[in-house]
């Protein structure tokens, strides 16, 4: 059993300095030289709409990674993901990198995980986080959601092209639960 202090133990429901709250707060834990991201799931009226927000139709912003300024490898951001998530992880992106960067020297893997809208964003973030062109960031072992909603756009190749960055990919859900079918496929 590892000591546990305040340092290893990071809540970020907000930007520091700033009144303005994530859309999805997530939570860092160091345990020995293991990393634990774990990501919120809907727990207001803005998460809902985000929750509901999957397409950026009319948006000068398509549903494409790529889209964004996320500084990713290649044909990386040639997926399209839930519109919603993708804005709530650009969001994020940067505060997190930064505060995972500061402690990158004792850290040797990553697990990711999230909850329901937690997860989706959790899967987008990781997969962003895998294809990351700064080589210092540590990797990615695993990711874990619970009730995730689709997030990928429903197309064989970026399935592929998720797996391929993150094949330790692990979705546990509930089949009675209607959340891991939404979006409908089409």
């Amino acid at each position: 059993s590892s000591d546990v202090c305040s340092s290893d133990l990071y809540y970020a429901d907000d930007r520091t300095g700033t009144s303005k709250p994530f859309n999805v707060p997530f939570l860092i834990y160091t345990d020995i030289n293991t990393l634990y991201i774990a990501f919120r799931g809907t727990d207001n009226i803005r998460n809902i709409m985000t929750d509901l927000t999957t397409s950026n139709l009319g948006s000068s912003r398509p549903n494409m990674i790529g889209a964004y300024d996320f500084p990713i490898e290649g044909d990386s951001g040639m997926l399209e993901v839930h519109a919603g998530m993708l804005e709530a992880t650009h969001e994020i992106y940067d505060f997190a990198k930064s505060r995972i960067k500061k402690i990158s020297n004792m850290i040797q893997r990553v697990i990711v995980t999230g909850h329901s809208l937690g997860a989706g964003v959790g899967g987008i973030f990781a997969y962003i986080y895998a294809n990351d062109r700064d080589v210092d960031l540590p990797p990615i072992d695993y990711v874990v959601s619970f009730g995730s909603p689709r997030f990928l756009f429903d197309n064989d190749f970026y399935r592929e092209m998720y797996m391929q960055s993150l094949p330790n990919t692990i979705r546990v859900w509930n089949t009675r639960d209607p959340i891991p079918y939404l979006p409908f496929k089409q």
